[in-house]
């Protein structure tokens, strides 16, 4: 949460020096290595911080990383009620983008 909110004022910010904003980008950068839990929000945390800090590489890693938890839970998951779809069962998926997924008929037509 800390680092998140270091990354917010450092991108929002433009009254800031750049000494200033650098050691934003470097209290945003600890915050977010004293977080031991692994959550689909710090992969977009971390591929913020690795491309403000010029590594590319590693953004692009952690960004494949948050797109592809993110498209597990759309599909785990109703789009309409956000109720995961019980185990067992087929969700219904959009016909359209065949992304999102339905726990039934009825949400999918709402």
């Amino acid at each position: 949460a800390m680092a998140q909110t270091y990354l917010e004022q450092y991108c929002t910010d433009t009254t800031l020096a750049i000494d200033k904003r650098t050691e934003i980008l470097c209290h945003a950068k600890k915050s977010s290595f004293q977080v031991h839990i692994v959550s689909t929000e710090m992969h977009l945390t971390q591929a913020q911080l690795f491309y403000f800090n010029g590594d590319k590489q590693q953004a692009y890693h952690h960004l494949e990383l948050y797109l592809d938890a993110r498209l597990a839970e759309c599909k785990l998951t109703c789009y309409t009620c956000k109720q995961r779809v019980r185990h067992g069962s087929v969700p219904f998926s959009c016909a359209s983008c065949r992304v999102a997924s339905y726990c039934g008929r009825k949400h999918q037509k709402l």
